[in-house]
């Protein structure tokens, strides 16, 4: 690295040029000299200079205080003053711009060169320490977790913002005061005081953490659940200058394992209330876990791997029986479902056998949930007990019996609708209802869901129609039941009937007829009687007289 260059900055210009000769005579690069305060700051912002050679006593209105003042608070420059005024007053106020130098004339060369290269490499020195010292706090200033750090006393000498955010002091705040202050902490379930972790690390030279339940009380009084730990700083000489403490808030976390211990206990409640049996196997078929359904139902003991053989509970067996589904499960790694009526258990069960695997893949156990199917299988048998009484009456049925969709094609038909119709039942299905009978008037009527009607058809037969449209649990129209009675008898009869009712009353009418000639004579003679009584009767009288 070459010489450095240096502003000289004196009011009498002969000792400004001397100044000039002989520190370039030392190897330095001088470029000018400035006479003013106002001079020496143009001549700063034009030529950057390492260091400023600085004459209290200047031309103008401004002096070299001043001037440095404010190259100080513009530029980071250090500046030796070189004055022949020793001035306590004057010297009181050159201290308050932190020179790197106060140098009475006359100077050597050799005392003017020593503090030049004292204070250049005492600024740069200052500098990195200053850059080390910034880059330290914009790291800890970022970090996520809260950091304290103290003095050997104790008391706090920084604090990032997540420290001030969580202890609601700010780090301008908190310089000096004792830790304890700032970092108040309590036991979350005693209520009682936790030992001061920088105080215990500052006792024992050695990392401490803090007990669990442990509380930071903010300035507001807000609790903040937290963990943390505290660490002795140690210097290359291995003596302690301090404490760094970190910590965080666990309220998040808290919450999550508040979430997790309650989501495992519904896990277990729902586990324990599902009343199918439900039991979890390793691959030696241990069950190593069973919900209350299963332990009640297949008396389970207190698990243990040597004496809980799935087999032994669900079976009744010393080994796995032929068709395990476990087998079948660890052979496949696919999950697996029967059904079988198990005679240990005297019940029809169904089985879902399920494979869990580790995060390598390897399937390491089994999950059983066992269903009671009896009840279904009852009903179940009810109901093909039931349907094959329906197709025995179906086919049985004297009665014609067709099944038609939406277009009225059969879908179906009894024996009784084959005989008279002369066709196998293979030929009639599918086949339009229409080419049978007229049917067309027994269309589905989801609001009507039965009609009736009687027929002729070509051949001379009389059918009675019935229809009745079959709907799901949605209302959503399958199709129509048409029941057909041959009634061609019935009508033959009905026409007889008719016939002998028409004759009947034919002679009815005859015999009301007649009746009504015999009558009339009958009261013509009873009035013939009684006039010829009449005449008798006056002759007699005639006769006596």
């Amino acid at each position: 690295m070459g010489k450095a260059k240096i502003l000289v900055v004196e009011h009498e210009p002969a000792v400004a040029k001397d100044l000039q000769r002989r520190l370039e005579q030392m190897g330095y690069d001088v470029p000018c000299a400035a006479t003013s305060g106002e001079e020496a700051l143009n001549r700063v912002r034009e030529h950057k200079p390492g260091l400023v050679l600085m004459n209290i006593l200047l031309t103008g209105a401004m002096d070299g205080i001043e001037a440095a003042d404010r190259i100080r608070s513009a530029d980071d420059i250090p500046i030796i003053y070189l004055t022949e005024n020793a001035d306590e007053e004057i010297l009181e106020r050159a201290k308050i711009t932190e020179p790197f130098g106060y140098l009475i004339k006359p100077v050597s060369d050799r005392e003017l060169q020593s503090n030049i290269e004292i204070s250049i490499y005492k600024h740069r020195t200052d500098r990195k320490l200053r850059e080390k010292e910034k880059w330290h706090s914009t790291v800890l200033s970022s970090i996520g977790d809260a950091v304290i750090i103290t003095d050997t006393e104790g008391n706090i000498r920084f604090m990032n913002p997540a420290a001030e955010s969580l202890t609601g002091w700010g780090n301008h705040e908190t310089a000096g005061k004792p830790a304890e202050d700032v970092f108040n902490i309590i036991n979350e379930e005693t209520g009682g005081e936790v030992e001061n972790p920088v105080q215990k690390v500052l006792k024992s030279g050695m990392i401490a953490g803090l007990a669990n339940h442990t509380v930071l009380i903010a300035r507001d009084g807000t609790k903040i659940p937290i963990d943390d730990s505290g660490a002795p700083i140690i210097d290359e000489k291995g003596n302690i200058t301090g404490v760094v403490l970190v910590f965080h808030s666990i309220v998040e976390r808290k919450k999550a394992e508040t979430l997790i211990l309650q989501a495992k206990q519904d896990w277990e409640d729902t586990f324990n209330t599902i009343t199918d049996m439900i039991t979890i196997h390793d691959k030696d078929f241990n069950i190593i876990r069973a919900n209350k359904a299963a332990e009640k139902l297949l008396g389970l003991p207190l698990l243990n791997l040597d004496e809980t053989k799935c087999f032994k509970y669900y079976h009744g067996t010393q080994s796995p029986p032929g068709g395990c589904p476990s087998c079948q499960c660890f052979e496949t790694r696919e999950p697996t479902v029967f059904e079988i009526f198990e005679p240990h258990l005297n019940m029809y069960i169904e089985i879902r056998a399920i494979p869990r695997f580790d995060k390598d893949n390897h399937l390491t156990r089994l999950i059983h949930v066992v269903r009671d199917i009896t009840e279904r299988k009852k009903i179940e048998n009810e109901i093909k007990k039931a349907k094959v009484e329906w197709e025995m009456t179906f086919d049985s049925a004297s009665e014609l019996i067709i099944l038609v969709d939406k277009e009225l094609n059969i879908s179906r038909c009894n024996k009784s609708f084959a005989e008279f119709t002369q066709r196998p039942i293979r030929e009639i299905i599918g086949k339009k209802c229409s080419e049978f009978f007229p049917c067309d008037i027994m269309r589905d009527n989801e609001t009507q869901p039965a009609s009736m009607a009687e027929i002729q058809t070509e051949s001379g037969h009389w059918l009675y129609l019935s229809s009745y449209s079959i709907l799901d649990d949605k209302g959503k129209f399958l199709h129509t039941i048409i029941i057909a009675t041959d009634i061609t008898d019935l009508k033959i009869t009905q026409k007889r009937l008719l016939q002998s009712e028409k004759e009947l009353k034919n002679r009815v009418k005859e015999l009301e007829d007649f009746y009504d000639m015999a009558v009339g004579r009958e009261l013509k003679m009873k009035e013939l009687k009684s006039e010829i009584a009449k005449l008798n009767k006056r002759l007699s009288k005639e006769k006596e007289n």
